[in-house]
């Protein structure tokens, strides 16, 4: 099957990898914004089980009193989210773990123990 042949599905699994002969070019959308994310939320709505929800934040409030309850909350200043299906949250981790294992110093690797 050649590259023209391949379905949107099969190249968006891939995982690129830059070299010489062949660089990644990326570019930066309309609206795209940069930021730095201290943490981050996941999700799953029970009416849509095949939709995952990734939230970023920059900031957590502990302990905010909730009102007509006893119960304290967590509060999280979001920064962005990303809404995707299984399969690209299944993507997303191949991609990470890869980069993880190649490039993130040794306490952040996986132990092969």
């Amino acid at each position: 099957m050649t590259e023209n042949q391949r379905t949107e599905s099969d190249l968006a699994s891939d995982i690129d990898f830059a070299t010489e002969d062949s660089p990644i070019l990326t570019k930066k959308e309309p609206n795209f914004h940069r930021f730095f994310a201290r943490g981050s939320l996941l999700r799953v709505e029970e009416y849509d089980s095949e939709t995952v929800q990734l939230a970023f934040w920059s900031s957590k409030e502990e302990g905010i009193p909730m009102e007509d309850s006893e119960k304290e909350a967590n509060g999280y200043s979001l920064e962005a989210e990303a809404v995707m299906t299984w399969s690209t949250a299944s993507n997303l981790r191949n991609l990470l773990d890869n980069y993880i294992e190649e490039h993130a110093p040794d306490e952040y690797k996986q132990s092969q123990d």
